[in-house]
């Protein structure tokens, strides 16, 4: 999943159903649309803890 930054607390995920994001702090984020597959979700919050 590649992150793109758009502004200084908001990204994007570039997948079928791009998904937002907006930063509140360097723990705790707004998923905008986590899109279509029912995994999404699953797969930005294990990829939020690998890294």
């Amino acid at each position: 999943m590649e992150l793109i930054k758009l502004g200084e607390k908001t990204y994007y995920i570039k997948n079928p159903t791009n998904i937002g994001i907006y930063k509140i702090d360097d723990e705790n984020v707004y998923l905008i649309d986590s899109g279509n597959d029912k995994d999404a979700g699953k797969k930005i919050q294990a990829e939020k803890t690998r890294k």
